[in-house]
């Protein structure tokens, strides 16, 4: 969970071993979602779910956007192109994960 909104009910979740959070300064969001798009982030096909305080244990993509929740499912992925953007976006994510700040 990678979050520059403090009003995020996610926002102050603990870590856990499904779910990492990762609180940003809203410049560092602003960067690492630009990164993301030029990985490719919005041409994903995103499904709009109901989040309801539960993640999955499956890998996926989540994305909170104006109040509305949308997923992409790793295993949903079928043609190249789609799951190495996917491929790539984790990657990124799991390089900011690791990283001290």
């Amino acid at each position: 969970m990678f979050s520059s909104d403090p009003e995020n009910p996610y926002f102050n979740r603990t870590s856990t071993e499904q779910v990492t959070v990762k609180r940003l300064r809203r410049a560092e969001y602003s960067e690492l979602e630009g990164e993301l798009n030029q990985l490719g982030l919005a041409g994903l096909p995103w499904k709009p779910v109901a989040l309801e305080g539960t993640i999955g244990p499956e890998r996926a993509l989540y994305l909170q956007e104006g109040g509305v929740t949308r997923r992409v499912l790793k295993d949903a992925l079928h043609e190249d192109g789609p799951l190495k953007v996917f491929s790539a976006i984790e990657r990124r994510l799991i390089r900011v994960t690791m990283s001290k700040q």
